[in-house]
């Protein structure tokens, strides 16, 4: 139903991110999910349709990715939708230090936090 609004959240495949899709379902909008495992997000997706009557957008991408923030933009523009809210609430954390840490490590983990919101 395109007269619902869209939002797009990010790291939707479990814990908050999944608790945000079902409470945005629940208020009656359609939900773009996006996070690195595909099965989890198609689960959700059917969870959410059967439950609320929710169109579902799966984007599985990892914001690690250089190119993963364009790549979910990219798929937004395919549904032909305006994203109305977003959630942003991909992250991770690195253990250990900054010097005990590998710099592509510390690389992914910036894009995550810091380039993807921006």
């Amino acid at each position: 139903m395109r007269d619902r609004p869209l939002v797009l959240i990010t790291g939707a495949s479990a814990g908050i991110g999944a608790e945000f899709a079902r409470q945005y379902a629940a208020r009656g909008w359609d939900v773009a999910l996006t996070a690195r495992r595909a099965e989890r997000l198609k689960t959700l997706a059917n969870d959410l349709k059967t439950e609320y009557g929710t169109q579902a957008y799966l984007i599985a991408q990892d914001l690690a990715a250089p190119d993963g923030v364009s790549a979910i933009l990219d798929a937004v523009e395919r549904t032909g939708r305006n994203v109305d809210g977003l959630v942003n609430n991909a992250g991770y954390g690195l253990p250990g230090t900054f010097f005990n840490t590998d710099w592509s490590d510390q690389a992914d983990f910036l894009r995550v936090l810091y380039t993807a919101p921006v």
